[in-house]
């Protein structure tokens, strides 16, 4: 398989891609510049089963270790995920977002703000929704615009 066939979500500092049993994984290091494996701390043969993303560094999978244990990740740009966040904004809701064209989720969030020499909490809303201003989205994949 060639490497841009089997790279399924690339940005900046980060690439997920699809190593098939028996095709040579690449090198990992621990330096700067180097790969490092992400599924390290699930434990050895641990895998993604099911990705989901809806926008550069807005991503969601659903990782399985070897003992068959699932488990899911989170990452959503200008999003801080509070307990009470997670519960709007997880894998599930990501997928309706991509699949069922569902309307953006406002997701409360809490700002902590410095007046007057004492700390003070601000509540908000932000909305999460798909931001692929980038790519054509077509069904559920993404092409460059041009394609």
């Amino acid at each position: 398989m060639a490497p841009f066939q089997s790279t399924c979500y690339c940005f900046l500092d980060s690439i997920f891609i699809l190593v098939k049993d028996g095709e040579k994984f690449p090198e990992i290091g621990q330096h700067l510049g180097e790969m490092s494996d992400e599924l390290a701390e699930f434990g050895e043969g641990a895998y993604i089963r099911k990705f989901a993303s809806v926008g550069a560094k807005s991503h969601f999978c659903e990782i399985v270790n070897r003992a068959g244990q699932v488990f899911t990740t989170s990452k959503a740009k200008g999003i801080t995920l509070t307990n009470k966040a997670k519960t709007l904004v997880n894998f599930q809701s990501v997928v309706g977002l991509i699949r069922d064209q569902n309307e953006p989720i406002a997701v409360p969030q809490e700002k902590f703000l410095i007046k007057d020499l004492a700390v003070h909490t601000e509540q908000s809303t932000k909305q999460f929704k798909i931001v692929y201003d980038k790519r054509s989205l077509i069904s559920t994949n993404t092409l460059p615009f041009g394609y």
